[in-house]
């Protein structure tokens, strides 16, 4: 099993040429690592409270899911509306790019299986190149 201590995996990203970090509110992230660009738990579809028009947002997306940059891999922790958005995930934008998520949310994802990355608790996944 992989192990870092956030300390050091801060300072190995710190250490690289190439990398951007964009936050994107309800505790989503877009990261570029190189030419890897990888969305965990990112939302930016409309978030309503559940039976109303009241917006859940506390910060508004910076692009709509149509206007998302390419991705390489769209990681979800769980299935909360505020951690999965399905239309993104299900987007143009993210056709060809890999799905890392619990295996109830990828069972449900109607997209290739080739695009899906089903892991158990506690193991790693690592891709060549």
């Amino acid at each position: 099993m992989w192990q870092n201590s956030g300390k050091t995996l801060v300072k190995d990203i710190e250490d690289m040429a190439d990398y951007e970090v964009m936050p994107m509110g309800q505790s989503g992230f877009i990261f570029r690592l190189g030419v890897l660009s990888v969305a965990a738990d990112v939302i930016v579809s409309d978030l309503y409270y559940k039976g109303t028009n009241i917006p859940r947002r506390v910060v508004r997306p910076p692009f709509s899911v149509g206007d998302c940059p390419p991705l390489s891999l769209l990681l979800v922790t769980h299935d909360h509306a505020d951690h999965y958005d399905r239309a993104l995930v299900m987007s143009e934008t993210a056709k060809g790019a890999r799905v890392i998520a619990p295996r109830h949310v990828l069972e449900g994802l109607d997209a290739p299986d080739t695009s899906k990355i089903f892991l158990k608790d506690y193991e790693s996944y690592e891709e060549d190149g």
